[in-house]
């Protein structure tokens, strides 16, 4: 594909929700839209000829309406063209997106009198959401997305509590029928971890305990024949005398048994991260560490962080058994520009020292545009006497358009 047809194609993604924006002004006032596009350019470098280019555009279509006072609908299309790829096809097993067409989003909410002073907000259908336990993270043209029910209610303003059923999970737009597993398809917890037979649904609860000075999070999640997951989170606000700046310490302890006879049986995982935090008014400063028991490693649908949702690559493995992991993280905001930068270096039993270093940058053109690069670098070294060492370049530009 020649340079001025790439440009045109970019330019056309970018003004592509345009076309809707007439249609939308002849709904009623209740339906409200959300149109938007995303132009996203990616390049990686693996070494050894591992490495390509590619660029893909989105159109995001949602539609929200409030039925009745208590009964909210919601929907959400994702359309994805691939633009180009350059150098190695199957670089798509990092980088690229084919053309498709997802649904992260078709749910009814219903808002329903009893619990808090607020009653309990019942969701029926796929949502993008997030919990502590299933963070969501949105690394090309959407946030992943859960289908299930799924009931929240704030009993009071400290107190909050979220139960439900997980049916299925998305992914990201990628490679369809690909190597790689991700992809716009919906899948269950036993597809995303290796157990492709195992068609269990996952429940779960979360309760959330927020005071001046401390904060407690408690959650747990099961899926049948695969592992019971549980979880607790401590934050506690330091008293200083640091002017407007405000020290935390964190701890989260994950606990993972194996269940019934399934490929897991013997399944049996745990990890403690600690965390300090310094805040002082739009920048804030983590440092912390996090360690895997080394008899199996922590099964996580998604291979995402709990604290440092920055990285591309996942250079780290920090979910690996034995792996010990410590992070920086530094993030600020002024005005329309956000900045951040992560680092985590971990070890490992089979004496592997992996680092990765990510460096974002986002700026807010208008109320409309809004550009971001993310950046990132990884590298990985074997024990010094095999002299085995790799390294691998991440660049990625993401240019938003919204109505």
């Amino acid at each position: 594909m020649k340079t001025h047809q790439k440009i045109a194609y970019a330019l056309l993604s970018l003004l592509a929700p345009t076309a809707y924006s007439v249609a939308a002004d002849s709904y009623p006032s209740e339906l409200e839209f959300d149109l938007s596009s995303t132009l996203l350019v990616m390049g990686r470098d693996y070494g050894a000829e591992v490495k390509g280019s590619a660029a893909s555009a989105s159109v995001s279509i949602a539609a929200k309406s409030q039925l009745s006072e208590q009964a909210t609908f919601g929907i959400k299309s994702v359309l994805v063209e691939n633009l180009w790829e350059d150098e190695r096809e199957n670089a798509a097993y990092w980088l690229s997106n084919d053309k498709s067409a997802s649904l992260p989003e078709a749910y009814i909410s219903y808002r329903a009198a009893g619990i808090g002073p607020n009653g309990t907000l019942l969701s029926l259908g796929r949502k993008e959401l997030s919990y502590a336990f299933f963070p969501a993270y949105k690394v090309r043209h959407q946030a992943q997305s859960l289908e299930g029910i799924f009931a929240h209610a704030r009993i009071s303003e400290s107190l909050q509590v979220d139960l439900g059923h997980i049916e299925r999970y998305s992914s990201w737009p990628s490679r369809e029928n690909g190597t790689s597993l991700l992809d716009t398809s919906f899948k269950r917890l036993g597809e995303r971890i290796g157990a492709s037979a195992t068609k269990s649904g996952i429940q779960f609860v979360s309760t959330e305990l927020n005071k001046k000075s401390f904060s407690l999070h408690a959650y747990d999640y099961y899926a049948e024949k695969l592992y019971n997951n549980a979880g607790l989170k401590l934050s506690y606000n330091l008293p200083t005398d640091s002017g407007d700046g405000r020290w935390s310490l964190s701890a989260h302890g994950i606990d993972q048994k194996g269940q019934g006879d399934g490929a897991f049986k013997d399944h049996s995982a745990s990890s403690l991260e600690l965390n300090l935090r310094y805040k002082l008014k739009s920048f804030s400063l983590d440092a912390g560490w996090t360690q895997i028991s080394k008899d199996a490693s922590l099964l996580v649908p998604f291979r995402t962080s709990y604290t440092n949702d920055a990285t591309l690559l996942w250079y780290t493995n920090q979910f690996e058994a034995g792996a010990q992991t410590y992070h920086a993280k530094a993030v600020h905001s002024r005005n329309s520009w956000t900045l951040a930068a992560v680092y985590l270096t971990a070890s490992h039993l089979d004496r592997r020292a992996e680092s990765e270093i990510d460096l974002v940058a986002k700026r807010k053109l208008s109320e409309k545009l809004s550009v971001c690069i993310k950046a990132g670098y990884g590298k990985c070294v074997f024990d010094e006497a095999d002299r085995h060492h790799k390294s691998a370049r991440d660049l990625r530009l993401f240019v938003d358009y919204r109505l």
